[in-house]
């Protein structure tokens, strides 16, 4: 198990050394204090998600690791002289049932950092537990424009899990806040799977997602998420060119969700993007949960607990 209390770098080894500085990857905030993070300070930063849940999280991967290789790296080395944040960018793949899809999981942090602490380990473990193939993707964050090399790395976590690489070549993206956006993003016809001649995942969840769009765009409260998204506040061709809603005739069977109590990811621009996706005659399911707030991650202690297994469900319709 893991200690709450314990810093969570003694807490790892082998191929998980150093995995500490991976759960909240690219947070200013805790650069530097590694030697002395545990899960309880993280409590601090994520009030929402209990830190029993957390350490369930991490102890799934501690015992996945035990059982063989989890960690995956995705650029060479002689590929990162570019950019030195290549190296930080990989895959922790939790095998599963090939006959299901992967899923593949994009947490957030309004691409600035990667939350996988909340939102990608113990979300893994329950999807784990219900058979299917996970991966978890760390990505590259915290430089304009961040969209776009999260896309690039999108791109190559993809390519590996179609190739076959991991079991069956089918893919399904979840993605929570920013993580909601990148997924969204690869989704469109000008920016994601096409246009890196790779195949089209076979849906998406996106859970309490920064779909990009002009009321997103507009939102003073998403301000510093834009600037780090793209360098500056998006002008007319760059909302014409990042605007989901215009671009969106490829996009899978979705499923969507988010809290009544989330105060940065409004209802109505998801109630209107289902709606156009219905529209186009795409299958769109969206659920709105009591008493759960932003970064809900698994759903734990909040009224989002068993978005899962309505995912799950929506799946099996597919």
């Amino acid at each position: 198990m893991i200690d709450i209390k314990t810093p969570l770098y003694a807490q790892f080894s082998g191929e998980l050394t150093g995995l500490e500085r991976y759960l909240d990857y690219g947070w200013e905030k805790l650069l530097g204090k590694e030697k002395e993070l545990t899960l309880q300070k993280l409590h601090k930063f994520h009030p929402c998600c209990p830190a029993e849940v957390m350490a369930e999280g991490l102890a799934f991967l501690k015992e996945k690791s035990a059982e063989g290789r989890v960690v995956y790296s995705l650029y060479e080395t002689n590929e990162c002289a570019d950019d030195e944040r290549k190296k930080d960018v990989r895959l922790f793949y939790f095998a599963g049932d090939s006959n299901k899809p992967t899923i593949l999981i994009c947490a957030g942090g309004g691409y600035g950092y990667v939350c996988n602490v909340v939102e990608g380990f113990p979300v893994a473990m329950r999807f784990s537990s219900l058979g299917y193939p996970v991966l978890v993707l760390c990505y590259r964050v915290g430089r304009a424009p961040a969209v776009d090399l999260a896309l690039e790395d999108l791109a190559r976590a993809v390519k590996l899990s179609a190739s076959g690489a991991f079991g069956g070549k089918e893919y399904v993206l979840c993605g929570f806040s920013a993580g909601g956006n990148l997924i969204t993003q690869w989704a469109t016809d000008n920016l994601g799977f096409s246009k890196y001649a790779l195949p089209a995942p076979k849906a998406l969840l996106a859970i309490y997602p920064a779909i990009s769009g002009e009321k997103l765009f507009k939102d003073i409260r998403h301000r510093g998420f834009l600037k780090v998204m793209f360098g500056k506040i998006p002008d007319e061709e760059m909302t014409k060119k990042y605007d989901v809603s215009r671009h969106c005739d490829l996009f899978p069977p979705t499923y969507m969700a988010v809290g009544k109590q989330d105060l940065l990811i409004s209802r109505k621009p998801l109630e209107e993007f289902r709606a156009l996706l219905q529209a186009k005659g795409k299958l769109a399911k969206f659920d709105v949960f009591p008493r759960a707030p932003h970064g809900f991650g698994d759903g734990s202690a909040t009224g989002a607990e068993g978005w899962i297994a309505r995912a799950d469900t929506f799946l099996k319709t597919l």
